[in-house]
Parts: C-alpha cells; structure tokens; sequence
C-alpha cells in the first residue's frame, strides 16, 4: 500500500474502491502512521455521526458531489484538528 513515511501530510480517499473500503485504508493508514489525517468522501448516504462502529474514523467525511469549497474548509479543519 505505502511506506510508512512519505511527502503527504493528509489523505483523500473514496469510502468505495476495489480490494478495499475506506474504513479498511483508515485502520491501515492509521497503524502506520497514526497521526495522518484522512477524509473520505462517500457517494452513499453518509450519517451525521459517520460511522460510529468502526474504529478509527475519519478526521473529515464528505457526502458527493462535493465542491471544491467544501473540500478545502474540511482539509483546514482536519489539518489544524490534528496539529
């Protein structure tokens, strides 16, 4: 998947994509590096309260279609969250 470092300090990620969901790519982001911030964005239906079964959750989660100004307050809150 990765290494355990590299030149990115948040990540982006679809809630759907082949071999794994985005929880699965949380859990194995977060064991590598458990301060890295991730958002996902869904194109289902997203609860308010995200996903409060699974652990760890994401920093942001954002419903699609998303714009480019939602994307940007939500990557300067979960930036500044997680600082």
């Amino acid at each position: 998947m990765m290494s355990s470092s590299g030149p990115f300090s948040v990540v982006v990620s679809d809630f759907r994509m082949p071999g794994m969901n985005g929880m699965q790519l949380i859990a194995e982001l977060k064991r590598l590096r458990p301060a890295m911030p991730v958002v996902l964005i869904s194109g289902w239906s997203v609860p308010a309260a995200g996903y409060p079964s699974q652990r760890p959750q994401p920093d942001g989660l954002l419903s699609k279609p998303v714009s480019s100004s939602q994307l940007a307050a939500t990557l300067v809150q979960v930036m500044h969250a997680t600082r």
